[in-house]
């Protein structure tokens, strides 16, 4: 049986695993970036984030697009890698969590719903995705998913 640094590169584990992170965000929940986390909204929280931490919507939204991208990228890559099962395999998978990762961004949309503008922009970058996503996958993504 082969060690799993074998079957994903170190960038492949990392991209899958925060793919699967962003997968788990619900309404409400916040990220911290530095420490790859999920916080509630809260009075205390919008302190900490404010005086402490520095850590604002900005960062959690280029943190989103360096998962999603590299996402991508790494699906761009196996499709054009001559590999077999393994890779057939992992690209059925990278799908997968793409699709939850945008479901999990979508969630951004009930965080933020106060800022049309920024929901607006979650909605159209959620839309590209998806448009990329299709070169390499037929099936029905999450267009229109609330």
């Amino acid at each position: 049986m082969d060690a799993p640094e074998e079957i994903l590169d170190k960038n492949q584990y990392d991209i899958i695993t925060k793919l699967k992170f962003l997968s788990k965000m619900q309404v409400g929940d916040k990220i911290n970036v530095d420490e790859l986390k999920l916080e509630r909204n809260g009075f205390i929280l919008g302190m900490k984030r404010r005086l402490w931490t520095i850590d604002n919507r900005q960062n959690g939204e280029r943190f989103v697009r360096g998962v999603i991208e590299g996402g991508l990228e790494e699906m761009k890559r196996l499709t054009q890698k001559s590999g077999g099962k393994r890779e057939e395999v992992i690209g059925r998978g990278l799908l997968i969590e793409m699709r939850g990762a945008l479901k999990g961004v979508r969630t951004l949309k009930g965080t933020y719903s106060e800022d049309t503008y920024y929901c607006c922009g979650i909605d159209t970058y959620i839309e590209l995705i998806e448009a990329c996503m299709l070169e390499y996958d037929n099936e029905e993504l999450t267009v229109g998913e609330k």
